[in-house]
């Protein structure tokens, strides 16, 4: 069952699909996603506040991503 919007949404850019897919699974259950979302922000405030407190140790990106690599064998 393909119609001309399903057609047209598959041919955007993959960010853009993703922004779609984001918004539409929003829409199944909204009383959670915003509950998480609250949740969310309140760790991102509070491991923001933890780097800028330099009470924690953080990791280059590059080390992190090179770990995984490693752990993989790629």
């Amino acid at each position: 069952m393909r119609s001309a919007l399903i057609d047209e949404v598959v041919s955007l850019p993959a960010d853009d699909r993703a922004e779609l897919v984001d918004i539409l699974l929003k829409t199944l259950n909204p009383s959670v996603d915003r509950e998480i979302e609250k949740l969310w922000a309140e760790e991102a405030e509070n491991r923001a506040k933890s780097i800028k407190e330099n009470t924690v140790q953080t990791i280059p990106a590059d080390n992190v991503f090179n770990n995984i690599r490693r752990r993989l064998g790629k």
